[in-house]
Order: C-alpha cells, then structure tokens, then sequence
C-alpha cells in the first residue's frame, strides 16, 4: 500500500473530486479497491469471441488488463500489468489500449503487434444506454464487499487479427461493463455456488442479467432489464432457473430462466451454448491487482475444444456466445457462468 500520494494529474483539472484528496486515491484506503472495465464481442455464429479488460488498483500503485481470442477451439490469452503511477487516464498497457471517444455511447478497443498471435482494432457503439445496477453489497469471510456496476449491449466495428487471419468484426455484437469499488475476487470462491452475467441481443430488445447464489443455493444478487429499442425499459426483480449440464462436466450447456420484471409479469428466457467456452481465468482473471513490476506481459494459448474440469487450473468464469429464446424470438449473445468448484457442490435449480 502506498504511504504517500502521487502528483495531481490531468484529471485534478475537472470539477469531479467527491473527497478531500487527489483522484489518484480511493475513497479508502483497501488495497483491494479497483475500477474496472470490460468489453465483449463477438459474431452470431460463436466461431470467434473477442474479451478484453482494463483495471485501475489506486491503493497499489497498480493497472493490469487482459485480451482474450477464442477462435473456434482455440484460446489465445495475453495479460498484461504495470505500475500505475497515479495516472488513471492513462489506458495503456503496453500494446493494449482502451478508449472513450464518446461517453456513454463509443469505446475503442486497439491491441497493437505484441507476442502472442492477437491483434485488433475495434470500436463499440452502444444501441441501448448503460443500465446501472443497484449498488451490490455482501459478505465472505474476507470482509465486507460494496461495488457500483452497469453495462451496455452495443455493435462493433474494426477487425481482428490471430494467427496473421485478419477477420472483419463490423457487425458484430457484444457488451460492455463497468465496475468499481470493493470486490471479493478469489475470496468468495468457496462460498459461491453460481454466477450468472448474460447479454443477450434481439431485433426489438436487449436482455440483461447478473445473479449469484450462495453454496447452499441463497440468493444475494439478481438485478438486469430489458431494454427495448423504443426506450422502454424493464427491470428484472426475480429470476428463477434450471440448468442442463454438459455430459460428464460442470459446464452448462443450456438453462430454462424464468424472469419477473418491475412490471409484475413473467417472462421466459432459454439459452442453448453455440461456441465452446472461453475461460477468463487463463488470462489472470482471477489472479488481479497482483504486482508484477514496472511492465509485464505473459502470454499463452489453451485448447479448449472440450470443457474444462474442476481440477483444471484455470476451472473457474467462463463465457460461451449463446442462442437465446425470448418472448418467441431467437437471439444471440454472451453466456458467462461460473459454478462453485468444490467436489461437495451440488446445483440446486430453483424453478
């Protein structure tokens, strides 16, 4: 943890302090506090999957960040860290860069030449505001855990490159998300039994979700909506579900969902994988804030042509481009679970 604050920066210019000291610091002084991005993409057939993060550790002196390509069976996977040296505005890691070129509405995502067999120029336009969740608040035996969320279903424009196969991505689809404050990271790994985060995308609305139980099947988080392209918009209050696994693994293959919305009614979402899972973890999703000096950048590929299984090191978040069902219309979209590892784990469907 730092002892002594870092010099102002450019965005000290702007009336944005909501604290007494530079904005280089946290509220508090938690190492753990970050403030996180994401961006996903992808085309309607699952053949190809684009996932890439940036996040800010103020209290640690610390921003890493991650690209991952799944291109059919195969992951490619790049993580990358550095030191922050108290300029957040700076969304730079080596040859990964992130952009807002229009708040709210634009983001640019730009992976230059670098080791692995990636590379990438995209941007996203959003084609539903940003839904803020409400603020998510739980314990673990870790400590107490508040964080801020939205997200944004939107398409892309740009291209992706692996393995020197340049692939235009206009027209794909996908999602962005935004996090801040104090996350529990590995620490609620034993106590959590499911996790859900879904982004699905039909010709007159938008679903979206993010839910978790307990081991034991409890409830502690189910907020998302369904934006309709007219700006109507519904929120989601309950969701109850079943899951079909795959043969022989705790990979999901497929889920009935049944959603209740601010509205008072219910709805009935399905999903069925299309693509073979991407798995975050491979590119040190579950290993950020990690200090790893002054610029590191690690590379590695994983085949992921079969699920992985719960001893398998990088077992943990994974993400698979779905088909959904929605009010009897087909749609396409991102599928990110995580069920509990433990071999004393047992799903409980609640519907």
């Amino acid at each position: 943890m730092r002892e002594e604050k870092m010099a102002i920066t450019k965005w000290d210019d702007y009336l944005i302090h909501q604290t007494a000291d530079t904005i280089d610091t946290g509220v508090n002084n938690d190492p753990a506090f970050v403030d996180r991005l994401y961006i996903g993409c992808h085309n309607r057939d699952g053949t190809i999957h684009l996932a890439a993060g940036l996040g800010t550790y103020p209290n640690k002196n610390i921003m890493d960040g991650f690209v991952v390509i799944r291109h059919n069976d195969i992951q490619h996977n790049l993580m990358l860290s550095r030191h922050l040296n108290g300029d957040r505005s700076d969304m730079r890691i080596g040859p990964l860069s992130i952009e807002v070129i229009e708040p709210q509405k634009r983001w640019s995502v730009g992976l230059g030449k670098n080791d692995s067999a990636m590379e990438c120029s995209l941007e996203f336009e959003g084609w539903v505001p940003p839904f803020l969740c409400k603020k998510i608040q739980f314990s673990t035996p870790g400590g107490e855990f508040s964080n801020g969320h939205y997200f944004q279903q939107g398409k892309f424009k740009g291209n992706i490159t692996v393995n020197d196969h340049q692939i235009e991505a206009d027209g794909f689809i996908g999602a962005r998300d935004r996090s801040w404050g104090v996350r529990p990271g590995s620490s609620a790994a034993d106590i959590l039994g499911v996790h859900f985060w879904i982004q699905a995308r039909f010709s007159d609305c938008s679903v979206a979700l993010i839910a978790g139980e307990l081991f034991e099947g409890t409830t502690i988080l189910c907020d998302g909506s369904i934006q309709h392209n007219n700006g109507t918009v519904i929120s989601i209050t309950e969701m109850r579900h079943r899951v079909e696994f795959m043969p022989g693994a705790r990979a999901l293959a497929g889920f009935e969902m049944l959603l209740k919305g601010d509205d008072g009614k219910e709805r009935v979402l399905t999903a069925k994988a299309i693509s073979p899972a991407m798995y975050l973890n491979a590119a040190g999703y579950d290993r950020q804030g990690e200090d790893r000096g002054p610029l590191n950048i690690e590379v590695s590929k994983l085949d992921v042509s079969r699920p992985l299984g719960i001893d398998a090191p990088f077992f943990g978040i994974n993400e698979s481009i779905a088909e959904f069902q929605f009010d009897g219309e087909v749609g396409f979209g991102i599928l990110e679970t995580s069920f509990n590892k433990g071999k004393d784990y047992q799903y409980k469907p609640s519907w």
